[in-house]
């Protein structure tokens, strides 16, 4: 199974530490998110990897490399401009063409159990398995809308806490 890594955006929310690194750079626990993101990937199988993009590119591609150290095979999409996920996801279609693949947030620091998530995805049988918390204020957030079978039923993007149709 390959990994994208969702690593372009501009850490607008984190300004003013991303002016000078991007959120997968910030450090947590004297190493970069992304550096936890990577272990995390290893622990589980997922040695197949790329990462997209923007801000502050150089710097990741210096420090990861080929993310041999962390025993992955890490390769890089470039996005001159910014168009959103499905923008980055559509640009590295090449690399996860023809698998399954996991897509995570490369400022997400989890202990997730990705081996038990791959196996709740395949044995659902599902096109797409999102992985979902419940926040206090969604104003922040993208919202998800499930209905009573978990099936999504829509999306609200970052509405203000009293529109919010969902925690999620």
């Amino acid at each position: 199974m390959k990994t994208m890594i969702l690593a372009a955006g501009l850490g607008t929310r984190l300004r003013p530490l991303t002016e000078s690194i991007s959120k997968p750079m910030a450090p947590i626990v004297n190493k970069p998110v992304m550096e936890h993101i990577l272990e995390l990937l290893a622990a589980h199988g997922l040695i197949k990897v790329i990462a997209n993009l923007h801000c502050h590119a150089e710097a990741i591609r210096a420090y990861f490399k080929d993310g041999s150290l962390w025993n992955i095979e890490l390769s890089y999409s470039y996005e001159e401009q910014l168009r959103g996920t499905a923008g980055g996801v559509k640009k590295a279609a090449g690399f996860l063409k023809g698998d399954t693949f996991l897509i995570i947030s490369g400022d997400a620091l989890t202990d997730l159990n990705l081996t038990n998530l791959i196996k709740f995805h395949q044995k659902q049988g599902t096109i797409a398995t999102i992985v979902l918390t419940q926040v206090e204020d969604p104003s922040d957030y993208g919202v998800v809308l499930i209905d009573e079978e978990n099936q999504i039923t829509g999306f609200q993007e970052k509405p203000p806490r009293e529109n919010a149709l969902s925690n999620l």
